[in-house]
């Protein structure tokens, strides 16, 4: 169950960093994301609708 957490957390955290690649406009000098992980009863991960449904909270900081 841990490992599909990290999977989550990890296409979450390649999908902001790909919206903060050169490409884009302006990337910020400091961001910050938090969102849950819920793990239903068939043990399948997601991420949830708001941070207060999920059993893990991530938080993802970005620095320039």
């Amino acid at each position: 169950m841990l490992t599909n957490v990290a999977i989550v957390v990890r296409a979450v955290a390649g999908q902001l960093g790909s919206a903060l690649t050169p490409e884009s406009h302006q990337s910020p000098v400091a961001m910050e994301v938090q969102f849950g992980v819920r793990v239903d009863d068939k043990a399948l991960v997601s991420v949830g609708m708001t941070p207060g449904d999920a059993q893990f909270l991530v938080t993802l900081k970005y620095d320039a």
